[in-house]
């Protein structure tokens, strides 16, 4: 599997774990279109701590990759990385690509 189909299927895991957790009026579709926060979002901050936390914690365990997605960069481009659900995994490929590059580069 390719780094984005990685990544996109630990975020819909943990898409799953958030659903199973919520009322129904708060599940968030597994689509890459799919609004996460801003206008007409899904999300409110307890949700989008929430999702975070899972989806950090699976991509640890399932990827071995260490990702902070609460970091002082991510959250200054918030309009831009938490908007959609794809551009969640845009954002997470980049962070991990950039990971691997700097590993590789030492």
């Amino acid at each position: 599997m390719s780094l984005s189909e990685d990544v996109t299927k630990e975020v819909f895991a943990a898409i799953d774990e958030f659903n199973l957790s919520e009322p129904q009026q708060w599940h968030i579709e597994k689509d890459l279109s799919a609004v996460l926060l801003g206008d007409n979002g899904t999300l409110d901050s307890l949700g989008f701590v929430m999702l975070i936390v899972a989806l950090e914690r699976r991509l640890e365990e399932k990827l071995g990759q260490n990702v902070s997605l609460t970091d002082e960069k991510a959250i200054s481009q918030q309009d831009k990385v938490f908007r959609t659900v794809g551009d969640l995994i845009a954002y997470i490929c980049t962070l991990i690509d950039n990971e691997r590059t700097c590993e590789y580069a030492a």
